[in-house]
């Protein structure tokens, strides 16, 4: 299964980051 980085899937990364901020930010 190979994954293809498109436009759409880094936008999806950015809101998951968004969404969701590293445990490891908040220490």
């Amino acid at each position: 299964m190979q994954i293809q980085f498109t436009q759409q899937t880094i936008e999806q990364y950015e809101k998951l980051l968004t969404f969701q901020p590293n445990p490891i930010a908040q220490l």
